[in-house]
């Protein structure tokens, strides 16, 4: 596969939509991608930020909504990191390749104390520690990382492997994240991702919302139900924002695939 350049001002993927002035692109990275070119040839602890917002880790402008500013040590164990999200906990299971990686990264954080610049001002890191800490400890206790940090790391890491410091922004991880979860999900059950019934994909779209904790539990079932009401000429006159995220990401993820099979 290659990759696919989509310039949009809302991609209709995100957790809440938010009114953007300038276009952003929106650079899909495939999941082999990801392995080989980011995790395998990036340092760690980075390297695992793009792992965690492609596994639907969210990262919002409001530091203490955002979950991987928050993510501990403690949330990780045998493969498995529990996400402490704004609609309750859900589980994130880490294939034996990624958990290689989660383990290498703790592991790491606990040797150096967190300090990736080889200061002398070093701390002790315990299961309560977070896992994203700063690169130079000034305070204490430690505060979680900001927006502005993490999109500064992963500046970093694109300039790195692509040379295009903008080439990997939260958006484009999380959108790819999404759709890589979506194809999955048909693979799984259709052995293919290219399924024409739209049905099928919404279906895929609603275990997404849950997987990635876009929305309530409230939310999703009137979700469903409105969609049935499509589906059955029984349309509302209202639709909530679950109804109208799932059509959007409807006509990205065709607009997507077919750039892909060009």
């Amino acid at each position: 596969l290659k990759d696919v350049g989509l310039d949009s001002y809302n991609n209709g993927w995100g957790r809440k939509t938010q009114k953007v002035v300038r276009k952003r692109k929106i650079n899909i990275i495939f999941y082999n991608e990801l392995i080989s070119k980011i995790l395998a040839k990036y340092p760690t602890p980075d390297n695992i930020i793009p792992l965690l917002i492609f596994k639907g880790v969210s990262v919002t402008r409001k530091v203490e909504n955002s979950e991987l500013s928050h993510l501990k040590i403690r949330d990780y164990k045998n493969g498995c990191l529990t996400v402490h999200g704004q609609y309750g906990d859900r589980k994130i299971k880490f294939t034996p390749k990624e958990k290689e990686y989660m383990d290498r990264a703790i592991s790491n954080l606990r040797i150096t104390g967190g300090q990736l610049d080889n200061s002398k001002n070093k701390i002790a890191v315990t299961d309560d520690s977070y896992i994203m800490l700063p690169k130079r400890i000034i305070t204490t206790p430690i505060p979680p990382l900001s927006k502005w940090v993490i999109d500064k790391r992963l500046s970093e890491i694109a300039t790195e492997i692509y040379g295009d410091k903008t080439y990997l922004n939260k958006e484009s991880i999380y959108t790819s994240g999404q759709l890589d979860y979506i194809n999955n999900w048909l693979m799984d059950r259709y052995g293919t991702p290219d399924v024409d019934d739209l049905q099928a994909v919404e279906k895929a779209i609603f275990s997404l919302f849950k997987a990635f904790g876009m929305y309530s539990q409230e939310d999703i079932e009137l979700g469903e139900k409105q969609m049935d009401d499509f589906w059955h000429d029984r349309k509302d006159k209202e639709q909530g924002k679950v109804y109208k995220a799932t059509k959007r990401i409807t006509a990205l993820r065709i607009q997507l695939m077919n750039k892909i099979n060009q």
